[in-house]
């Protein structure tokens, strides 16, 4: 383990907990089911802008399609975790 400052770097997880973890997602967490739907969201409005983008009946640059992809990321990541290295223990209640 690499000793660190940090307040919970006591607790380094094994590879069975992180294991068990992935496979119990927090079902009855709010914000990771508004992730998920945001995910779902913005997946679909990727793929009509695509699309309208391939048969030119869009205006809006192709680029500009790749953008809305990142609003799940930060959500996720402004609401639920915060920032720093604790997210992971955050996540699946390491801390």
């Amino acid at each position: 383990m690499i000793k660190t400052n940090h307040p919970h770097a006591a607790h380094q997880p094994s590879a069975k907990e992180v294991v068990v973890a992935l496979a119990h997602p927090p079902w009855t967490n709010r914000q990771f089911w508004v992730a998920q739907v945001l995910v779902l969201i913005v997946g679909i409005l990727h793929l009509i802008g695509d699309i309208a983008n391939s048969h030119g009946s869009s205006p809006i640059p192709g680029f500009v399609w790749i953008l809305p992809l990142l609003i799940p990321v930060v959500y996720a990541n402004t609401v639920n975790l915060g920032t720093g290295s604790d997210d992971i223990d955050k996540i699946f209640g390491w801390s």
